[in-house]
């Protein structure tokens, strides 16, 4: 495959290596499927989550490239346009690959709250 070269790919692919781990994280704590104080119980913070992932075999990067590339298939970018901003609102919420391997890892490490009913 001949993926065309953009040099703000990489700067874009580290970001969201950065930042969706965390964002994955806040999404469940927003829909209170995890509370703060079991995550900080556990020691599981914006700055560890990542690197939690990582040793539960998540591949963060291989994750983003991924869905970036998935996202800019048959897209062609205007000159100037930059890769962040426009797959950014792509990549927030539910619609964040990272969403769901952090709540299979939440479950496994027993953070989510027992289903009421």
């Amino acid at each position: 495959m001949i993926m065309q070269v953009n040099p703000n790919f990489d700067a874009a692919e580290s970001l969201f290596e950065r930042r969706l781990p965390s964002r994955a994280l806040q999404y469940w704590v927003q829909r209170g499927v995890v509370r703060r104080e079991v995550l900080h119980a556990l020691q599981i913070t914006d700055q560890t989550i990542g690197t939690l992932l990582q040793s539960f075999g998540v591949d963060i990067r291989q994750v983003v490239t991924e869905t970036m590339h998935s996202h800019l298939s048959g897209v062609r970018l205007g000159e100037g346009e930059d890769i962040w901003e426009f797959l950014d609102p792509k990549m927030r919420m539910e619609e964040n690959p990272l969403v769901e391997p952090v709540h299979r890892l939440l479950v496994q490490l027993n953070a989510t709250e027992a289903p009421e009913g």
